[in-house]
């Protein structure tokens, strides 16, 4: 069996049959893949359904997004837990509260049909 490896910073890693990156010691490291995104830019919504890019609240949804194209941030956190820091870094960001709520909601319903790990 091949194993894949890549280094980070100088770090060896090497991708383990749960399909999470490790150093030798054991250490975990959350890397997105590009792969499992549906969009190929990283912004709030999914293709024609998008903000612009550079829009303020992209910030929130690059980290949401990570999270759920991210085995290891799966492994550890819930669906409802990475959608409530989704909410409260637009809030941080400058949405209003009722926005932050909408947006929340949206994910809350359609994420379902994206998120692999612990429900």
């Amino acid at each position: 069996m091949i194993t894949r490896t890549k280094t980070f910073r100088g770090i060896e890693l090497f991708l383990d049959d749960e399909g999470l990156w490790r150093d030798l010691t054991g250490t975990i490291y959350a890397f997105s893949d590009a792969a499992d995104s549906l969009d190929l830019i990283s912004r709030c919504g999914i293709s024609v359904l998008s903000l612009p890019e550079q829009h303020v609240f992209s910030a929130a949804c690059r980290t949401h997004d990570n999270a759920y194209s991210n085995r290891t941030i799966q492994k550890y956190f819930t669906r409802k837990e990475i959608d409530q820091k989704f909410e409260r870094d637009l809030l941080r960001s400058g949405a209003s509260k009722f926005i932050a709520k909408s947006m929340y909601i949206i994910v809350r319903v359609f994420g379902k049909f994206f998120w692999e790990g612990r429900k």
